[in-house]
């Protein structure tokens, strides 16, 4: 099963162009810091663009937030990458077994409730929360460093 990490790279990406805002960060560079290829951060960014999270200048590499952090909720970063579910059911079960006949809807009715209590989590933390805690925790990472 393959992992997806588009929430991660999209906050990862705002998170950069917000630090970086002095620097007309494109995404190439983007791509560097999250160890992918250019081509997947701009489709990351065109999804974050349609969310009207971030603009970008036609023929110029500069990327910027149109909200600040503190305006930008974890949930309408969900939402602008990811459109699926948090999590799926197998719908390719055995329909004549005990189980197979009987763990999609149970799984779904409960799926759709940790989805619920998820997305009222992210609607409570900002891309602002985020960055302060990336960047405190770099701090201390640097300091730990300095004092060994």
């Amino acid at each position: 099963m393959r992992l997806n990490t588009r929430f991660a790279d999209a906050i990862h990406t705002l998170s950069l162009i917000y630090v970086r805002s002095d620097q007309n960060i494109n995404s190439t560079q983007i791509a560097g810091s999250v160890n992918t290829n250019p081509v997947v951060i701009r489709r990351l960014i065109a999804d974050l663009k349609k969310a009207n999270l971030v603009a970008t200048s036609q023929g110029k590499a500069k990327i910027e937030l149109v909200k600040t952090p503190n305006k930008i909720t974890l949930l309408e970063i969900y939402e602008a990458v990811d459109n699926g579910h948090l999590l799926n059911v197998d719908t390719n079960t055995n329909l004549n077994c005990i189980i197979g006949g009987n763990i999609q809807s149970v799984l779904s009715d409960y799926y759709k409730e940790l989805e619920s209590n998820v997305k009222q989590q992210l609607a409570k933390k900002t891309l602002a929360d985020m960055i302060d805690k990336i960047l405190t925790n770099a701090r201390t990472k640097e300091k730990n460093k300095n004092e060994q």
